[in-house]
């Protein structure tokens, strides 16, 4: 899962990787522009990522979080209305349990797994989906079904939407993280995770406010 497995960690390391600081080399400051100027908002990000990763990815996560179920409940489940306090609380969620928790998951798991290559990917690949994801999604799901007020419909929603989340989880995420792992360098990897991550908080939000049946 990220944000669902949305956010990938920033390993502190300068992204010009010349150990001074700045994104580029050459006399180029943080943004990439000559003399402080030419700021895009990738560079930004990039730096605001490197210098408060927490912080960062946090927001980050909150925003995919409200951006995801905003869509379903105007795109899949078409409410007359839109449900804001259901969105206070996905969003607050991403804020405060998905960007730290996968933050940390993410640096550690790069620092467990050191096999470079295909190897490594696929190992990291693994451990990531097959035994972080599920855990992690039933602590996102119990979370929010206790936030919203129904703790005693947890078991109930963790039988009924556990399993199909993990499958959705998987199908998504499975092909896309092979080649994050692979291909993208760590302190990018949040930023290409992102772009699925709202994709993915899109199908978690609905599964997550299916209701509860009763057996």
């Amino acid at each position: 899962m990220e944000n669902s497995p949305l956010l990938a960690a920033s390993d502190g390391r300068s992204y010009s990787g010349n150990g001074d600081g700045n994104f580029g080399g050459g006399g180029e400051d943080a943004c990439g522009g000559s003399n402080g100027s030419n700021w895009t908002l990738l560079s930004w990000y990039l730096f605001i990522l490197e210098k408060y990763p927490v912080i960062t990815k946090a927001v980050t996560s909150a925003l995919l979080n409200f951006l995801g179920d905003f869509i379903c409940q105007l795109v899949i489940d078409r409410a007359s209305s839109f449900d804001l306090k259901r969105s206070f609380m996905f969003t607050f969620l991403g804020m405060v349990l998905v960007g730290p928790t996968l933050h940390f998951w993410y640096q550690n798991l790069s620092r467990l797994i050191t096999v470079p290559g295909a190897s490594g990917a696929l190992m990291r690949l693994i451990v990531d989906q097959f035994i972080f994801s599920p855990i992690f999604i039933g602590v996102f799901l119990s979370a929010l079904v206790t936030l919203e007020g129904r703790p005693s419909e947890v078991l109930l929603k963790l039988r009924q939407e556990w399993f199909p989340a993990v499958l959705a989880n998987w199908k998504l995420w499975i092909p896309f993280q092979f080649l994050n792992f692979r291909f993208v360098p760590q302190q990018f990897q949040v930023l290409t995770a992102n772009v699925i991550a709202l994709v993915w908080n899109v199908i978690l939000s609905f599964l997550a406010h299916k209701q509860v049946i009763p057996k």
